[in-house]
């Protein structure tokens, strides 16, 4: 796994063409996720649109996405499926090097839980913390950004019974996008 992922990423800065070429980028953007339909398996779309561009080369994005993910079995709870729509903030501190803030309210369904059989529906809010690099190939429209993060359900903890505590999870996100 260490190989396969040190060959993507020598291949993505390989084919970069602004590499640290934040400044020029198109005010709006969407994304997918990559990662996310192989684990957790949630399909993820985001938009994006720049909101501050700042005289030290700083800029800030708002971003919204739409989360999916369709009935899979998940070890702790049951058979479960989501959906959310999260805002956020994505702040370039220094060229493509970000950090990200998103709040997700996610509808939950849990069918057959594997502590007591019942099936639950739920709203729950997780805050996600990422930090990461984004690059551009293919003349700059076209870009990447790799993350890695946190995040932690607040509200409410623990609605139903599961097989083990709700805790910190750490995350990572792969992300293909274009600027338009």
């Amino acid at each position: 796994m260490k190989t396969l992922t040190s060959v993507v990423l020598i291949v993505l800065l390989g084919t970069s063409t602004k590499l640290f070429g934040q400044e020029s980028s198109p005010k709006n953007h969407l994304e997918f996720n990559l990662i996310w339909p192989l684990v957790p398996k949630i399909y993820q779309i985001k938009y994006g649109h720049e909101v501050a561009q700042f005289q030290n080369g700083m800029k800030g994005e708002l971003i919204a996405s739409i989360n999916y993910r369709p009935r899979t079995h998940a070890e702790n709870e049951g058979d479960k499926t989501m959906f959310a729509i999260a805002p956020g903030y994505r702040h370039y501190w220094w060229k493509g090097f970000n950090t990200e803030l998103s709040i997700y309210p996610e509808f939950v369904s849990i069918n057959n839980n594997v502590v007591d059989g019942q099936d639950y529906k739920d709203f729950y809010i997780v805050p996600e913390c990422y930090t990461g690099y984004k690059g551009y190939f293919l003349k700059g429209k076209w870009f990447y950004n790799v993350q890695l993060g946190f995040g932690k359900i607040i509200f409410p903890d623990e609605s139903y019974p599961r097989a083990e505590e709700s805790k910190l999870f750490y995350n990572g996100n792969f992300i293909v996008g274009y600027s338009f």
